[in-house]
């Protein structure tokens, strides 16, 4: 992504209330998020991996994934790596000012994006992607 395209992105992203994070890799190395797809037909799909390796974030399709690719990430095949959050998982995070999300934020730490990204944009009834721990399973925990 272009530095231009990037930075538009930031500061819509910021006047929306929602800050992308950077890794530290401290507090998330090691952390995996599955991405699972809901579908009536299919129920859940478990589509691939968001992870904290180092100092990058990275995403990763599932060798077995046979579905479409999400847009984000149009090549099934590559391994992705940024060293801030994409845009696909950033927007899934609600506004921080809101009286909910604060609630939630004195359980989770909110240095961790992987533990907001969890705490936060698990389920959405917009949006077909769900998002948990890796440990949990597809099917649900």
């Amino acid at each position: 992504m272009s530095k231009s395209v990037q930075s538009v992105l930031d500061q819509m992203l910021r006047a929306s209330g929602i800050r992308r994070q950077r890794v530290d890799p401290r507090e998330t190395t090691g952390r995996r998020l599955q991405v699972v797809r809901r579908s009536r037909a299919q129920g859940r799909e478990l589509i691939g991996e968001l992870s904290c390796e180092g100092d990058a974030f990275v995403f990763r399709y599932e060798d077995d994934y046979a579905g479409p690719p999400i847009s984000a990430f149009p090549r099934k095949d590559r391994l992705y790596r940024s060293d801030v959050l994409w845009p696909f998982f950033e927007v899934r995070k609600p506004p921080t000012g809101r009286k909910d999300v604060q609630e939630v934020l004195k359980r989770v730490d909110s240095d961790d994006p992987l533990a907001l990204l969890e705490a936060l944009g698990g389920l959405s009834v917009t949006n077909p992607y769900e998002l948990r721990f890796a440990g949990e399973g597809p099917g649900g925990s």
